[in-house]
């Protein structure tokens, strides 16, 4: 299945000429990690259906923003690159500007990649160079049907707690008593949360994914 996945990926792109050409380059400059809703997408449906986005981290050293001048492009603050080509949305990092590598919340290497995401349902990255999967907790996820935290240090907490009701919903999943904790942090103000919660998911999605009622009969149980 790792060979699938590296095939029918690039199969992908040569459908998206302009992005095929950049992550040719770009893999010359370094192992390519695919990582989180993309590599479940291939698992799921085999890109039947297309990802939101592809989280792609480049192993190098060198400055990549030159590469993507000709294309339609924002670096954010935290040393990434969101980047639509071809109609695709990418978001680009360098291993070492990886906001838990860069901050010292994991220790930095190929191996550890996987552990710098909050919800274990994310933590599967794949290695476009070397076929390489690693996908321990995702695996957990899946046959334990509980959604878990990987790493709670993150820059976008409510965006998390936003995918975890989403994930819980999608997949039939339970939370664990950690991820529970996460949320009950948030609760002090309920409305608030609730508030911030509806706000991230148009931000995020552009589009109602879970009512608010839905979201308030969600929050209520914890």
């Amino acid at each position: 299945m790792n060979n699938q996945l590296k095939t029918e990926f690039y199969e992908l792109m040569t459908n998206f000429p302009s992005a095929h050409d950049l992550l040719t380059k770009l893999s010359k400059e370094g192992d390519l990690l695919l990582f989180g809703g993309a590599v479940r997408s291939f698992f799921e449906n085999s890109f039947k259906i297309l990802p939101r986005d592809f989280d792609i981290v480049v192993n190098t050293d060198i400055d990549i923003e030159s590469y993507f001048r000709k294309y339609e492009f924002k670096k954010n603050r935290y040393g990434g690159f969101k980047v639509i080509i071809d109609s695709l949305e990418f978001d680009i990092w360098t291993m070492k500007n990886t906001w838990a590598f860069k901050e010292n919340k994991v220790t930095l290497g190929e191996e550890n990649l996987a552990q710098t995401v909050f919800l274990n349902l994310d933590s599967i990255v794949y290695n476009l160079n070397k076929d390489k999967l690693y996908d321990e907790s995702y695996k957990m996820a899946l046959s334990t049907k509980v959604l878990d935290v990987v790493l709670q240090d993150n820059p976008h907490p409510e965006l998390n707690l936003l995918r975890a009701l989403v994930f819980k919903k999608k997949y039939h999943m339970i939370f664990s008593y950690d991820l529970k904790k996460c949320f009950k942090e948030h609760l002090n103000d309920k409305e608030k949360f609730l508030s911030n919660l509806n706000s991230v998911q148009y931000s995020h999605y552009g589009r109602e994914v879970l009512t608010t009622k839905e979201i308030r009969e969600e929050i209520s149980y914890l």
